[in-house]
Order: C-alpha cells, then structure tokens, then sequence
C-alpha cells in the first residue's frame, strides 16, 4: 500500500507539473502533449465542462482544508501525550504497550471518506478504474445542490459547508490546482500512518460493508482492524481518482489536446499531398 499511494504523490505531482496554471510551465501534459497557458485559462469560460460544478469543489476544498488541519493539530497533541507518557514510563521503570492504530488516525480516514461520500465524490467505482485515465467520453457532471447533506463531524463541531453560498466568480483551474494539492496532502497523511506495508485489491473491498455505512463512519467507536483501515483507504484513493483526477485528465484531453492532435494529423495530411 505505501509503494500505491507513493505512486499517487508522483502521478499528481507531475500532472499538476504539466498542466500549465501558469505561463511559466514548459512541462509537458502526461510527458506527451505541449499545452499552453492560454488555451487552457479559455476552459474558464465554459464552466458547464467542468466534470464538477465550482461551487461543490470549492466547498469540497474547504471541508479537505478543514480535516487536514484538524488532522494535523491532533497528531502534534498525540506525540507531545505520547512524549510525556514515555517519559513517565521510564521514570518509573514501566512498559505499556500503546495501540497500534491510533484513535486520531482512524477518525481522519473515517471523516475523509465520509466527505466524499457526501460530496459523491467517485461513487462510481468498478474494478480496475483507477488505471484506465482517457478512455471514455465526458465525465459525469456533478453539480452543487441545495440538498440537506449529514454534516461532518470534525472534534464535536459540525461543519455545514454545503450549505455555504458562494456569490463570486471562481477560477475553476486554480480551485482544481488547490484541490490537487490538497490531494497530495492527505496522500502523504495516509502514507505517514501505514503500521505496514499489505495490500488489499479491489476484489477484497465491497462498499456494502458495514465499516462503509453511514452509522459506521459516523459513530463515536475509533476501533478498526488493520484490514478495515486498508479497506477504506483503498477506496478513498479510487475515489478521488475517479471522482476528479481522471475526469479532469479527460476534460483536458477531450478540450485542448484532441483537437490539436487532429489539426497536425490534418496538417501533416495536406503537406503530403
């Protein structure tokens, strides 16, 4: 699982590398297509291509911002605990054994998986879809709705984001270069707090499992097994890839670079005859 999600962090990193959100990028999109910054800013006036609506991923990026500092304000309160115990311990010349999983731990993958539950984020997942990047036609299009979603329960605080109105212009490329950052973030979470290195295929993991519920995710109870803690995280990286990497790759190829190849293979036709 550690060499899969070390994957993930080089995979985005070069995508958001070689997608030009600025003019300085001489990268090239997935190391083939050379793309330039004003043909892709043009995409910021054709909103309704965008796989996701700006609003929900906006909203989505606010929620993702939120957990991640949470998460990382309770690991440094865990070590500092764990620092103080340890000390106390060989002070008085005692051995605890501490939990493998800690509670902080399993609580961010839960609210992790969670959110994307409630911003459907990759709900249409099948075997094998993670490695399939432009295969298809459009994505489908999630849009923001005004609907009553469960809130997110982040250290006893609700966070309502759904319900957050948004009344500006957003810039739907810088939204996705900070949504993809984020992303990265939590990969390197994720991969902090692997206890091993097992991996589970998509074969092993049914989302009709109980530890995927809503109840389950929800609940005050942080026990997990190795295996249930894999299991979400598995599905939490097919996820965001399907729910917004690979549509995004596919909005790009289908938007800037088809038409492109098209051109040249026309022009290369021409001078031939």
């Amino acid at each position: 699982m550690n060499s899969i999600i070390q994957d993930e962090i080089i995979y985005l990193q070069d995508l958001i590398d070689s997608v030009p959100f600025n003019s300085n990028s001489t990268s090239h999109f997935l190391k083939v297509y050379k793309l330039n910054h004003s043909q892709l800013i043009k995409l910021n006036d054709y909103t309704s291509k965008f796989p996701i609506d700006s609003d929900k991923l906006l909203k989505l990026g606010i929620s993702l911002g939120n957990l991640i500092k949470t998460m990382n304000n309770e690991s440094e309160q865990h070590k500092l605990q764990n620092q103080q115990q340890k000390q106390f311990l060989k002070n008085n010349n005692k051995i605890v054994d501490l939990p493998i999983l800690q509670t902080y731990q399993i609580r961010f993958v839960k609210n992790l998986f969670q959110i994307l539950k409630n911003f459907d984020i990759g709900s249409e997942i099948t075997e094998n879809n993670r490695d399939s990047v432009v295969s298809g036609g459009t994505p489908h299009r999630i849009i923001s709705n005004n609907s009553n979603v469960s809130p997110i329960k982040l250290n006893s605080k609700q966070l309502l984001i759904e319900k957050l109105e948004i009344n500006i212009n957003l810039d739907n490329l810088f939204i996705y270069k900070i949504i993809f950052k984020l992303f990265i973030e939590i990969y390197k979470i994720l991969q902090c707090n692997l206890i091993n290195d097992d991996y589970l295929s998509n074969k092993d993991i049914d989302e009709s499992s109980s530890i995927f519920s809503s109840n389950s995710l929800n609940s005050g109870n942080s026990s997990l097994t190795n295996d249930e803690y894999l299991k979400i995280i598995n599905r939490i990286l097919d996820r965001l890839s399907i729910g917004i990497i690979q549509p995004f790759i596919i909005l790009i190829y289908k938007e800037l670079v088809e038409g492109e190849i098209s051109n040249e293979f026309n022009k290369l036709i021409n001078n031939l005859q």
